[in-house]
């Protein structure tokens, strides 16, 4: 987990920063401008700067206030001990991750707390790489930057948090659209700040939420479902839920969720997927399956059979994938698909 070059960088200007404090007369509060002399300045990149302050920071040598910084001496000799050994320090991966296990969501400031061998630098790299690895989610949409969650815990965030409490004013809760997504671990979004359900009011809603929730009408809200192991809560499979975002893309939280989620996925069960295709009855929906599975195909594998199978019930009249948006017409599941539609997903 040692990145030298970082090291090296980063904490060679956040000890050159304390030098200058301690060698001049001593000031309780600084601003950024004089953390270092012009002289010094110019030699260090701006980015390596600012990393060099955020470790101070976390090192408690700093202080954020209104006007710049207050300045804590007292932590100062521990602060230049640190930095003088971080890069002799060494974490595993599988103690990296112990130790983040102990919690479920994780803002970057506490994962620093629970990393203290770590700077900065490598504590910025090691986040991308559990999200890369899977083991790390981010937590919400642009609102909740800096949170993350255990992906293996995700299920604890719904359990307890809201459908608890939803079954005390609906019943026969289903879980769907992207809020189905998140549980299945096919979201972009660990926890978006709405939850989708569909469910029969029996009492007022006095209950307050921590997320806003979206009640909406399935069609078909017979097929399709199946149940979440703690407790009797009824949520959309994988193949009805897929179904249920391309036909209404704005409750999955755009294209482009869709397309993260179709790319997550392992399988799909191609009967079950005919199934509920058929009984939907909808064959503008099943030309939008269609194409976009094609143009998936390298990643769903469905066989040649299930499309020739849709094919049987896809829509005979050309129309718009995005009403209002024109584009190329696809002649064989007659579709126009906006221009570059598969190129920004």
């Amino acid at each position: 987990m040692t990145d030298k070059k970082n090291i090296t960088k980063d904490i060679a200007c956040a000890i050159v920063i304390i030098k200058e404090l301690t060698n001049r007369p001593l000031k309780d509060i600084v601003s950024k401008d004089n953390l270092l002399s012009k002289e010094t300045f110019v030699f260090i990149g701006k980015t390596t700067f600012n990393r060099a302050i955020r470790e101070l920071i976390r090192l408690r040598v700093l202080e954020r206030i209104q006007n710049g910084y207050k300045v804590n001496y007292d932590n100062i000799e521990n602060a230049v001990y640190k930095l003088n050994n971080y890069d002799k320090n060494y974490l595993s991966l599988n103690e990296i991750e112990d130790r983040l296990e102990s919690s479920t969501v994780l803002t970057r400031e506490e994962i620093n707390n629970i990393l203290p061998e770590l700077t900065i630098p490598q504590i910025d790299n090691l986040i991308l790489n559990l999200l890369s690895s899977g083991f790390l989610t981010k937590y919400g949409e642009s609102s909740s930057r800096g949170m993350y969650v255990i992906s293996s815990k995700r299920e604890n965030i719904y359990i307890p948090d809201v459908l608890g409490k939803l079954f005390q004013i609906y019943n026969d809760i289903i879980i769907c659209y992207n809020t189905a997504l998140e549980y299945y671990d096919l979201s972009r979004y660990a926890t978006s700040r709405i939850i989708y359900i569909e469910g029969k009011t029996r009492t007022e809603k006095n209950i307050i939420f921590s997320k806003q929730i979206k009640e909406v009408r399935l069609k078909n809200p017979e097929i399709g479902i199946s149940f979440i192991e703690k407790g009797n809560i009824k949520i959309t499979d994988k193949e009805r839920t897929i179904i249920d975002c391309i036909r209404f893309p704005k409750y999955a939280l755009g294209w482009e969720n869709i397309f993260h989620a179709i790319k997550r996925l392992k399988s799909l069960d191609e009967e079950k997927l005919l199934e509920y295709i058929i009984k939907f009855k909808t064959p503008t929906l099943t030309s939008k399956i269609g194409v976009i599975f094609e143009n998936y195909n390298s990643i769903l594998e469905l066989s040649p059979r299930f499309f020739s199978s849709l094919n049987l019930y896809k829509s005979n009249t050309p129309f718009r994938l995005i009403r209002g948006y024109p584009g190329i017409l696809d002649k064989h599941w007659n579709i126009y698909i906006p221009k570059n539609f598969f190129k920004n997903d």
